[in-house]
């Protein structure tokens, strides 16, 4: 099982790799010169990964359950300090990044793993189905950060954040009805905040037609999808 499990996350690694290649190739090579450049980029975070993992569970399981509390806590505190002016960078009109010398860290990408321990942790020790009260209470350890990631605003890194915590209830054994009924309640608020901001309907626009609007403002903007079929190439003529 546990084979099947981490042949399942490398492919899934793989594949999330060429799919960055294949997507960001026209502006890397419009930017850098380099249609490969984030290949490269992402290609040896990848081979970081399996020794970063080794040392992950190294220590076992029972340690990153002991310290779920205090690492869902830093996150948040972490997510609340990107906040203040001064101190958080914006980048593409988000507020969710905090610099520490050359480097960026993004509390958020931190915030998932806090909030994937701690919702993890406490389902663990309950032996019987969730209640209707412990079932709330894991809600709101998953929405108080995607408010605060809200407040950036991040609704992509926040609805990972919130995709996550619901799938953890879903695996944990909740009634379907009350998971359907927090699925329906997730897609209206998710709904509800693409309608509110009109950049993120302008992002829906473009995808159901790439070539509406101002879309055309220089090769980076031109639709990957395009390139492929003009190319030949399903891979962008990259490949």
């Amino acid at each position: 099982m546990d084979r099947l499990l981490v042949l399942f996350i490398l492919i899934c690694s793989v594949f999330g790799v060429l799919l960055i290649d294949s997507a960001s190739s026209v502006w890397a090579l419009d930017r850098f010169g380099n249609a490969h450049f984030f290949f490269g980029q992402t290609g040896c975070l990848f081979s970081a990964g399996p020794y970063s993992h080794a040392d992950f569970i190294k220590g076992g399981l029972s340690f990153w359950y002991r310290h779920a509390t205090l690492i869902y806590l830093v996150t948040v505190v972490l997510l609340i300090i990107v906040l203040i002016p001064g101190i958080g960078l914006e980048r593409n009109g988000s507020q969710s990044w905090i610099g520490v010398g050359p480097l960026s860290v993004q509390p958020a990408e931190l915030a998932k793993a806090g909030v994937l321990m701690l919702t993890a942790g406490l389902i663990s020790i309950q032996r019987k189905k969730l209640s209707v009260r412990q079932t709330f209470l894991l809600m709101i350890i998953v929405l108080f950060p995607f408010g605060i990631i809200m407040l950036q605003p991040d609704l992509g890194t926040g609805t990972v954040l919130a995709g996550s915590g619901l799938a953890l209830l879903f695996l944990a054994g909740v009634s379907i009805r009350f998971f359907m009924f927090l699925f329906g309640a997730g897609a209206a608020g998710f709904a509800g905040l693409v309608i509110a901001a009109p950049y993120r309907m302008q992002r829906i626009y473009s995808f159901l037609d790439p070539l509406a609007g101002s879309a055309w403002r220089g090769i980076s903007d031109y639709p990957v999808s395009l390139c492929s079929r003009s190319w030949g190439a399903f891979w962008c003529g990259v490949f």
